[in-house]
């Protein structure tokens, strides 16, 4: 069996937060299996958020509060930043990567940022990815959750393409 309620509840336990509630969505592959409300079965390597980047400071207090801040995890530490732009940061929580990657909407468009670590990827890379036209609204939605609450989230839509594109088989 695979580790999809450790998962889940690291995901709600955060987005439950005051400090961060209405400023992260959930992303990535768990995301289809936390709506649906069944167990995926498998082990889940990560737990993903988008955070809009004027919103990545508080995370980071966030963070660093609980005591899962970690400056070599965070996109500002890596050699290859030159121009010290933010590109987010990983965490570990409960034996579980986490990671918050910062979007911009602007012209018309989103610009979302992420970055890998030589650590984890074997390479140290910053990514930027731009989707137009794309609104706010278009990205990122709040879904109802089976049994009550709701859950802030990119939109499926946008999960499904980055995962066709992205040459992975998982999810």
């Amino acid at each position: 069996m695979g580790n999809f309620s450790h998962l889940r509840q690291i995901a709600l336990t955060l987005l439950a937060q005051p400090a961060l509630s209405g400023i992260l969505y959930l992303a990535g592959g768990a995301l289809p299996w936390i709506l649906s409300g069944e167990d995926s079965q498998r082990d889940h390597g990560d737990l993903n958020f988008v955070v809009e980047g004027r919103d990545l400071p508080v995370v980071r207090r966030c963070l660093c509060a609980a005591g899962h801040y970690r400056p070599e995890l965070d996109s500002l530490s890596l050699p290859c930043n030159h121009r010290q732009e933010d590109y987010g940061l990983e965490a570990v929580i409960d034996g579980l990567p986490v990671n918050f990657a910062p979007f911009t909407v602007e012209n018309e468009g989103i610009s979302q940022r992420n970055f890998t670590l030589a650590a984890l990827a074997g390479f140290d890379a910053l990514l930027l990815s731009r989707m137009e036209p794309m609104s706010k609204a278009d990205y990122v939605t709040v879904y109802p959750l089976p049994g009550g609450g709701v859950l802030p989230a990119l939109r499926l839509e946008v999960v499904q393409a980055a995962k066709e594109h992205s040459d992975r088989e998982k999810d």
